[in-house]
Formats: structure tokens, sequence, C-alpha cells
């Protein structure tokens, strides 16, 4: 296309919209003004609040001129150029006493910034040493006890970062001491431009930080949406760590609200001494980020938590493409959540519009449309629903409210314990009519420290035995955690629960077991130990093998269970009160179902629960005993009727 053709298609597609105006402006909720003082083709910075006040996609952004007539654009997101990979020119494993070791090498001169490993191995969690080299002899330290894994649920951590530097040959030694060795085929090199993007400042809020075992969890609130991160940062001051750092982001399926990764990454400092490559403390390059909130899990593995001083982030700069003809006042619209995505000729011509020209503007504030509708998402919302008998219902606790709107009550301890299984039993009620809810299963990990009593056995010398006592009998437990300051050892340890079976025989139920060991070089020697998905009693044990050595003397003992949440709507009420522990009914059918991610992405109170009432005693059906008079009546009846067809079946 000649350069006059392409520009006569430009003026015409402009001219094309003049006459067509909006009609109808208040269909947009925001509006943001600038002023333009040059003709001829430009394009505009679009503003972090635009970009949030849109729909995901931006299929509702509009630009008008002062005259309210629509002036078409073209989106232009600058992206750094595709990295290339790569399979290792040289590569080699074997196994040596209790590592394995691995080594591969490039050809090209070009030093690759990152590798990743192949391996058929569907689960396994290896802490590992990796050092790289410019010749194959003398070799760097680039990351020590690097965690890679792959779990169950999908979640893969094969790939290791590399500082700059001229590295063409790489050796990774595996630890093996606490699992079995697992093959490792190949590897894969990454090699990218250098070539930046134009990015901006995004605010990020720390609004909540959990430490569970072997991990931490932060909550996260980022400044905008709709847009794509150039990086995520993490602020500490440690000078030696290696961490492998999740990216989650809620999603609604089912009439529930669960967690999904969307970024996996590691991160590290590695000052010390003469070892200082250059750190890599940001992730989520390139990740496309539609919400708000996020969760960042950091991988701590044995290791202490971070000291997490904050998060800092940037966002990819997104330019609006237009064609000025007519000086003056232009405004951008936002927030129509009913319109369908504009079609323009410039979409066909976006090839031609890269010379467009920057206009040093900043679009003024978000405002909204005077002339808007008013809608709230969630004024639809009955917050009554149909009515509810608790007769049926053994348990309650009130849900004492300060305000109006929405909120969200962790289930505890007691719930956990009480609820049937699904929580299909869960009843929010008001006046006797349910108030709908949403049931957020975002896994969230809290702790209760048991009561911990000496219970050896005299006949088991070397083994050394506690029992665990909890006020709450019945949940499932999920993990336990414990330290020690013994400097090194490696003992067996498990976890026990007393029970009976059908025939009325007391026997020990194994709920998890781990081989425990410290090294003296160990920072520290927490014991994580995973425990069968089952129902706890209040006879638990805690049991280490300790052969001839000594007893470990242990400390802060816990119990890890995972907990989830009810998010609804209403105002406050005395009679406001969750029910729970009705095992015959059904689980419930809401329609707020279809308004699921409106209700998880608003903002909630957290009210606690109050202490539990029981509303009836729960009869104690009578177990089968076979050794009560039944048993032995009925087999009697049997041993006498095949007396008598014995009898008839032998000669006289």
């Amino acid at each position: 296309m000649t350069p006059w053709r392409f520009y006569l298609l430009l003026i015409s597609a402009t001219f094309a919209f003049s006459g067509n105006g909006l009609g109808m402006p208040a269909e947009w909720k925001y509006s943001q003004s600038f002023s333009v003082g040059q003709t001829g083709l430009v394009k505009v910075a679009i503003p972090l609040s635009t970009l949030t006040s849109c729909r995901p996609g931006w299929p509702d952004l509009r630009l008008i001129e002062a005259a309210s007539n629509q002036v078409p654009f073209v989106i232009e997101r600058n992206a750094p150029p595709v990295p290339f990979s790569e399979s290792a020119s040289f590569f080699q494993s074997r196994i040596e006493n209790e590592t394995t070791v691995v080594r591969f090498a490039t050809e090209r001169q070009n030093a690759p910034e990152a590798v990743d490993l192949e391996t058929p191995e569907p689960q396994f969690l290896k802490a590992v040493l990796f050092e790289a080299s410019a010749d194959g002899r003398l070799w760097q330290t680039i990351a020590r006890g690097v965690p890679l894994f792959v779990r169950a649920g999908g979640q893969r951590q094969l790939r290791l970062p590399l500082p700059n530097g001229q590295w063409h040959h790489f050796r990774l030694t595996i630890d093996d001491r606490r699992s079995a060795p697992i093959p490792f085929t190949g590897a894969r090199l990454y090699f990218a431009s250098a070539v930046g993007v134009p990015s901006e400042p995004l605010p990020v809020e720390m609004l909540e930080r959990t430490e569970e075992p072997g991990r931490t969890r932060v909550n996260l609130r980022l400044g905008g949406a709709n847009l794509v991160l150039d990086s995520l940062t993490i602020e500490t001051p440690e000078p030696l760590f290696s961490r492998a750092v999740l990216l989650a982001k809620p999603f609604f399926t089912a009439g529930e609200a669960h967690e999904t990764t969307i970024s996996s990454g590691l991160v590290y400092r590695l000052d010390s001494g003469t070892n200082r490559a250059a750190p890599k403390l940001s992730v989520a390059n390139g990740l496309t980020v539609d919400s708000q909130q996020l969760s960042l899990v950091i991988e701590n593995l044995d290791n202490p938590p971070l000291a997490l001083v904050g998060l800092t982030a940037r966002f990819r700069t997104v330019y609006l493409v237009f064609n000025v003809a007519t000086l003056g006042v232009y405004s951008l619209l936002s927030g129509n959540p009913d319109c369908p995505v504009p079609r323009y000729d410039l979409a066909e011509m976006q090839g031609g519009l890269r010379g467009a020209s920057i206009l040093p503007v900043v679009p003024g504030p978000l405002t909204e449309n005077p002339a808007y509708q008013r809608v709230d998402k969630l004024a639809m919302i009955d917050a009554l629903g149909a009515p509810m008998d608790p007769a049926l219902w053994h348990f309650r606790k009130l849900i004492p409210l300060a305000s109006a709107g929405v909120h969200q009550v962790e289930l505890d301890l007691d719930v956990l314990a009480h609820a049937s299984q699904g929580f299909g039993d869960l009843r929010i009620v008001q006046q006797g009519l349910q108030i709908p809810y949403i049931l957020d299963r975002t896994p969230i990990l809290r702790s209760v420290t048991p009561t911990v009593t000496l219970a050896d056995e005299p006949k088991r010398s070397n083994v050394s035995r506690w029992k665990l006592a909890m006020t709450n009998v019945g949940p499932w437990f999920s993990s336990l955690t414990a330290t020690s300051s013994t400097p090194y050892f490696r003992r067996e340890v498990r976890v026990t629960a007393a029970r009976i079976d059908q025939f009325g025989n007391s026997y020990q139920d194994t709920l998890g077991s781990v081989m425990w060991t410290r090294l003296p070089e160990d920072k520290s020697a927490l014991l994580r130990l995973s425990l069968s998905p089952t129902t706890v009693t209040n006879a638990v044990f805690l049991e280490i093998e300790n052969g001839d050595n000594p007893p470990l003397k242990l400390d802060d003992i816990r119990m890890w269970w995972q907990t989830s949440r009810l998010v609804f709507k209403t105002k406050p009420s005395e009679s406001l009160a969750l029910y729970y522990g009705n095992p015959e009914v059904n689980p419930p059918r809401y329609d707020l179902d279809l308004l699921g991610p409106r209700l998880i992405a608003a903002d909630k109170t957290s009210p606690r629960l109050s202490a539990e009432e029981i509303l009836k005693p729960i009869a104690k059906s009578e177990a089968f005993n076979p050794a009560g008079w039944p048993f032995w009546s009925v087999l009697g009846l049997v041993v006498v009727a095949l007396l008598v067809v014995i009898s008839r079946l032998l000669p006289r």
C-alpha cells in the first residue's frame, strides 16, 4: 500500500465515524479527558486507572472527541522478543553416593539466561547445588539449596535462572539423602534478547502474611488490573538465599472459589565473600493479570522464612494509537459491562501505525460520568433465601456483624469437627431464613498447639512416645511440625492414632511417617510430617525411633489444618448464625453461584464466629458388639443347624 493511499484510508475511517455519535454516553461509567495540540497519527499511554476500570481485554474502551464523536483507534502493546531454546549439546547424569550429578553444556557463544531440566518423574521434591563455568574447569556457585519439584497438582519448578556471565558449562548436584534418586533425561537452555519494553510502576499492598509449614503465603492487592506485569520484585535484606515462588489467583467453579497457580519462578541472592553473583529478585515477567487479588507463595523448605520488607511491581505500558483530525479535548470512556468489542478499519492497518509519535500528555483523573445510571453489581443480591427449620441441626455459632455489605467467615475447628464432610450441612440463617453464601476453598493453613504428655511404653525402651491431646476431636489435620535443639541426628518419626474396629478390638492407625535428619551445618531442625486425610481422635501419639541414641528434645509441636471461608452479603442482625451438624441434609443450591466471581472480588469484612452452642446432643448409636449375647445366640443357632444337616447326611 502506497503512503498516500494509507493516509487517505486513515482519514476516511475517521470521518466515517465522525457523524456517528455515541448517542447514549450514560452507558459508560468513567471518563478521562486530555487535550491534543497536534494533528496526524499519535499515540497516548493509557493510564493505569483506565485499564483497571475496563473489563478484561479492554472491550469497553472508547475514545471520543469534544463533539461526542467516536474516534477509531488501535491498541499497541509492546512485547519483548520471544526467547528461543535448544537442547544442551552435551548432557550427562550419574549417581555418586547420596547425590545425582548432572552435567551439560552449550556450544553457543552467548550464554543462556535459564536452564530447564527434563525428567519423566511424576512427583518429587529435591534440593540442588547449581554451578556454572566458562571453561568446564573453574566452577562458580550460582545457587545452593535450590528446590526442584513436580507436584501431583501440576505445579512444576524445574527451571533455574542464570545471572549475567559467560557460562557455557553447567553442573547440578542433587541431594538424594531424603528420597530415592530420580532420572534426569536432558536439559533445555533458554536464550533471550536484552531488548526491554516501556513499563510503569504498579503499587502493591501486602494484605496478610501467614507462615505455613515449609512455606510463606502473602495475600496481595495490586494497584491495578487488566494489565501485563513486567516484574514483581521481592524486597529483602537477606544476603544469601534461594527460594521457589508461586503466584496464584482465585477462580470460581461449581459454586465454590478455589485457587490456581498462574506463575512460578525462582528468586535468590548470593552475596557471600567472593561469591557475588547478580541477584534475581523478580518474577512474573510477561504475566497477564486480570485481577487485583493475588497470592504469593514462597517455598522455604527447611529454611527459616525470609525477612520480607515489601514488594514492588511494574506493568507494561499500553498505547492508544489514533489519528487526530480536529484539535481539542478528547476523552477515554470505560466501565461498560455490556458493550461488545469495537470493530474499526484501523485494526487491519496495524502494521502501518508503528510510526506514530508519542503524545506527551497525561489524561486527567478517572471521573464518574454524571449521566451514568449507577448500578451496584451486588445490589441485586437477595440477602434472604428459603426458610429453614433448625430443629435437625446439632450446633450453631452466632456471627456478629458491625456493618452491612459483603462478609467472609472463616470456618474454625469447632465447625470442621462437627460439620459433615464436604460442608454440605452449613447454613447461614437470619430470622428463620437462609442467607445464600459462596464456599471459598482457597487454601488457608492454621495451626493449634496440642497438650503434650509423655507416654513412653516400658516394653519399647528405644522409642520416645508422646500423647497429643486436642480440644477438638474430628477434623482432619494435614500435617505436624516440631523443632529440636539437638545439633545432628537421623530418626524415624511417625504419628499414630488409637482406634477401635468393628469387632471392638483396639489398634494403632499410622497417620504419617518420615525420616527426620539434621546435619551440624543446618540452621534449624524443622520436622514437617504430612498426615493422611482421615479424622483425628483425641488419642494421637507422636513416636520417634531412637535406636541406641539419647532421646530428642522436642519444641513447638503444632498440628496444622486447612480451612475454608463462607462469603455472603447481608445486614447486621442479632439472630444471624451459622448452623452445622446435620449429616442427613443435602448440600444447598443457591442462585448466588451465578454471581460468585463478583462476590469473591468484592471488599469484605471478616467477622469471627462466636462460641459453639449445642442445640441438641448427638445420639450415640449403639455399635454392634460381636462379643455380646446377640452374636453368640446367632452363632449357636448356626452351629445347631449345621449339626442337624450333618447328622442327616451320615449313614445310620
